[in-house]
């Protein structure tokens, strides 16, 4: 299991606190809507938070639990994501969105508002041919965004 802190400049009570003080301004909106607290978060990332957090749908600010929010803290803070083995490159195929590529040095792979995350693969918003283009991006992108995070650990 990967456990991802989606971020890191704020620490696990600062994330809840944070979603205390939005439940408190913004009551009417929904809790997956735009108005979501954490502007470096992409809106469609923020809604996938909500949902992992299994915040009812269409869920007000104001109506949400407090153990709703202490699901949403940890999906920000510990987000886990599981996986096992590997796979066989039999059902590959390439899907549009992720990360936008200006929000990403192309050097390093690292995001350009959140120091120290780096994105690779299908994260990135990239489109190719399956097969080619695709495995390769997705290992050379995998190759940068490992190494330069390996040098910013040491």
């Amino acid at each position: 299991t990967l456990v991802a802190d989606l971020l890191p400049d704020a620490s696990p009570g600062a994330v809840r606190s944070t979603l205390d003080s939005h439940k408190k301004k913004h009551a009417g909106a929904t809790v997956a809507g735009a108005t979501r607290p954490f502007s470096q978060l992409p809106k469609r990332l923020w809604a996938r938070l909500v949902a992992h957090a299994n915040v009812r749908d269409g869920c007000r600010w104001g109506d949400a639990s407090a153990r709703e929010l202490d699901a949403v803290a940890a999906a920000c803070s510990a987000l886990e994501l599981p996986f096992d083995g590997k796979d066989t490159n039999k059902e590959e195929f390439v899907t549009a969105g992720g990360v936008r590529l200006k929000e990403i040095n192309f050097k390093t792979y690292e995001s350009k508002s959140v120091p120290g995350l780096h994105f690779c693969g299908e994260l990135v918003d990239v489109d190719g041919v399956t097969g080619g283009f695709n495995f390769m991006h997705c290992w050379c992108s995998g190759f940068a965004a490992g190494t330069s995070a390996a040098d910013i650990a040491e």
